[in-house]
């Protein structure tokens, strides 16, 4: 893993090039900078490949300063937002296949290579480049009655 910064300036559409396949980057955080406006409010938007704008979160000052996200991009994506003081973006860069070279860790084996080879963790799939929105209906969801507890025995 390795770490990722981003300032975003106002009225500025910024380029996220993810280049390498073999790499995902993991956004985890937005923030305001160290001296937004009084009543400085922003909407955080991004567009991922060639789709339209969507809202990640809102800043205010002194209200929300700062908000977490867990936002994966595979793909070139585009962020933006409507407040008059950059912003900031933080999260870390990861191998596609879920695991850094680092991470991965093998038991010593007398077994030969061709088996070895079978047992080596093949990773997380990356997820895909699109998703289907499925609707579903609502569901009843029934409230339960509170437990009541027993009195201690003296």
């Amino acid at each position: 893993m390795e770490f990722w910064g981003l300032k975003v300036p106002p009225n500025t559409s910024v380029l996220i090039d993810v280049e390498d396949e073999a790499e995902i980057l993991h956004i985890t955080q937005v923030a305001f900078g160290e001296k937004p406006l009084a009543s400085e409010r922003s909407v955080v938007q991004i567009s991922v490949g060639d789709s339209e704008k969507f809202v990640v979160g809102t800043l205010q000052r002194g209200t929300c300063d700062q908000f977490p996200v867990d936002l994966v991009l595979d793909t070139k994506s585009a962020v933006s937002h409507t407040g008059t003081t950059p912003i900031y973006m933080v999260g870390w860069w990861q191998r596609a296949g879920g695991m850094d070279d680092d991470d991965v860790e093998f038991e010593d084996s007398d077994e030969d290579d061709e088996t070895a080879e079978e047992k080596k963790p093949s990773g997380l799939p990356v997820k895909p480049k699109s998703a289907t929105v499925k609707k579903e209906a609502p569901v009843a969801v029934k409230k339960e009655a509170p437990v009541q507890k027993e009195a201690p025995v003296a």
